[in-house]
């Protein structure tokens, strides 16, 4: 019995140990993200075969050389450019992945299709 309590304090010490580091680096991100510093590290734009249709692209972004969200795509709508949302079965559009704030949503919606912008001029 007394061995099984050892285990279990050990056990707690360590899920402890790793929810406070967890923790700490949400606190970083949340911080990092509220200032605006947050970094887009690489872009890669993968443009589409077929002229007539309205996916332009599809863009894999690196966010401080350690965040990577793949498969952003983008298309051509009657206002321009944009990115959308994730169709679920019920018809709703879902985000996966997504800022939380404005700010950041802008941030990265410019640097992509600054990026893709950029593509284009140079094919």
């Amino acid at each position: 019995f007394v061995l099984l309590c050892k285990i279990f304090v050990i056990i707690s010490v360590l899920l402890l140990k790793n929810l406070i580091y967890f923790i700490i680096i949400i606190m970083i991100i949340n911080n990092k993200v509220e200032a605006n510093m947050i970094e887009i590290t690489n872009i890669q734009i993968r443009h589409t075969k077929v002229e007539s249709s309205r996916l332009k692209a599809i863009a894999s972004i690196l966010i401080d050389d350690c965040f990577a969200v793949h498969d952003i795509k983008i298309i051509e709508g009657t206002e321009g450019l944009f990115m959308p949302s994730k169709k679920a079965p019920n018809g709703n559009f879902n985000d996966i992945v997504h800022p939380i704030n404005s700010e950041t949503r802008e941030l990265l919606s410019n640097a992509i299709l600054n990026a893709y912008n950029e593509s284009i001029k140079n094919n």
